[in-house]
């Protein structure tokens, strides 16, 4: 079974809440980019200009208010509270 994104490797990026993740950054099948932090993903803010970008969770429609701020690809803020399984 193939799924919806082009996938990248893994990238090591550091400590979130002192628990080390895997990040990769992948593509949707439309070419907008996905970053998926453990078991969740994020899509980038359409507002993101540069290496500061901000990432929303994907269920931030139904109230999930979950993101992670990246410079240059690596984790420099995460608010990592999901209200969703």
């Amino acid at each position: 079974m193939s799924h919806r994104w082009a996938k990248s490797p893994p990238l090591f990026t550091g400590c979130v809440n002192c628990v080390f993740f895997l990040v990769r950054f992948e593509t949707t099948r439309f070419g907008n980019p996905v970053m998926v932090l453990g078991k969740y993903r994020y899509n980038r803010w359409s507002y993101s200009k540069g290496p500061h970008v901000r990432w929303t969770c994907v269920k931030n429609m139904v109230g999930c208010r979950a993101t992670i701020i990246t410079m240059d690809n690596v984790i420099v803020r995460a608010r990592n509270f999901h209200t969703h399984s």
